[in-house]
């Protein structure tokens, strides 16, 4: 719904009247601002990274297929790690983890731009 709602309606319509830059930058600060995650605070930069990608290979694809598939795949991972590992402090992570971390979100963001 969160994909349909934002990035296939609000972007689609404010590209037409702003230009596709305008209309990526808002789908995703409505899209932060609307999503009362736990957490948020903490996982900001990361969560505004990713929203930017699935804005921005909405548009490079013109098709909400490549960021729904992108969104399912996010979630079935995330799924996955909390499921083996459990939910962890972010802010307590050390350097590797956060290196780790950094390294999955580039290569979905690549997975993501190589499927578009």
């Amino acid at each position: 719904a969160s994909e349909v709602a934002f990035r296939g309606i609000v972007q689609t319509r404010l590209t037409r009247l702003a230009g596709p830059a305008a209309a990526i930058a808002v789908a995703t600060f409505v899209n932060l601002v609307l999503h009362r995650w736990d957490g948020l605070v903490e996982r900001t930069v990361g969560v505004i990274a990713i929203l930017l990608a699935w804005s921005w290979l909405r548009h490079l694809s013109g098709s909400l297929i490549a960021t729904l598939m992108a969104h399912i795949g996010a979630i079935i991972v995330w799924d996955a790690i909390l499921w083996t590992w459990g939910p962890w402090d972010h802010a307590a992570m050390g350097p590797a983890s956060l290196a780790v971390t950094a390294l999955v979100g580039a290569a979905a963001l690549g997975a993501s731009l190589w499927l578009a």
